[in-house]
């Protein structure tokens, strides 16, 4: 109870949108791109600032450079965007720190995330505990519009019985 009157009386802090690259450099800037093409970053400063970069996917080549403070930062999220037959579907991967990102002033830093899935199962009687991790063992979720999809899975024992089978709740 204590921790929602917290919530409810401190307001979070939004992340600050980070901009397409001035033409002047301010002296104080790099510029970041992601190794996708469509989705966003967020990264977080030693103040606790988070920036969000996002591209849609229709930027130029030119015009992919996002202007971002000269700093340490730690990537905490990526969305990763793509469309199959119409439909919408993304990664979403959180952690406190998935990797360190420096921005040096005047320097472009390109931020290459890992796409691969990893994903385990351990049987505990008649259930199964799943963990999906994305790049450095980020907590990975998996979206079809704007839902969480379930996973299905099956395991199977060392006899090839199949032991458990099921679909994945997140939580």
């Amino acid at each position: 109870m204590a921790l929602i009157e917290y919530l409810r009386s401190t307001p979070l802090p939004l992340p600050i949108e980070a901009k397409s690259a001035p033409a002047s450099k301010e002296g104080r800037t790099g510029t970041v791109t992601a190794s996708f093409e469509r989705g966003d970053l967020f990264l977080e400063n030693r103040h606790g600032q988070t920036y969000r970069l996002s591209w849609s996917g229709e930027e130029e080549h030119d015009d992919r450079a996002l202007a971002v403070p000269a700093g340490a930062y730690k990537l905490k999220t990526y969305r990763i965007v793509r469309e199959r037959d119409g439909k919408r579907w993304h990664l979403s991967a959180t952690s406190p720190s998935i990797q360190d990102v420096t921005v040096t002033v005047g320097k472009h830093t390109t931020v290459a995330i890992d796409e691969g899935i990893a994903m385990s199962a351990k049987l505990h009687g008649d259930r199964a505990q799943m963990s999906i991790k994305g790049d450095g063992g980020a907590g990975l979720s998996i979206y079809q519009g704007e839902k969480r999809i379930p996973i299905n899975y099956q395991i199977v024992g060392r006899s090839g019985k199949i032991v458990a089978r099921g679909a994945m709740r997140y939580g």
